[in-house]
């Protein structure tokens, strides 16, 4: 992310992983938390309002996800975050397994 610019919106795509917890539910912000049963998983939200607007270290800690590739599925998480300054140009960034820290 640049200097200034605010978190509006977050798409996660999980493979052989559930979202096993959520660390809060940010104020203003609607998230859609979809564990399938084919041992995939996604998550979908978005601000309300531009004062909901999220910094990338409120992210931080912000999914407990739980590997299992039981079903034989490589363990993926990809995605992207909606990005914006000025709440009217909005830019996206790419997520990979990479952005995410991965815990014991």
């Amino acid at each position: 992310m640049d200097g200034g610019e605010r978190i509006v919106g977050i798409h996660i795509e999980i493979t052989a992983g559930i979202i096993h917890a959520m660390n809060g539910l940010p104020r203003g912000w609607r998230i859609t938390i979809d564990n399938k049963a084919d041992g995939s998983a996604s998550v979908l939200g978005g601000a309300e309002v531009g004062a909901a607007a999220l910094d990338a270290d409120q992210l931080i800690k912000f999914l407990r996800i739980e590997k299992d590739e039981s079903l034989g599925e490589k363990f993926e998480i990809s995605g992207q975050l909606d990005v914006t300054r000025d709440f009217v140009d909005v830019r996206t960034l790419p997520l990979r397994l990479d952005n995410f820290a991965v815990a014991p």
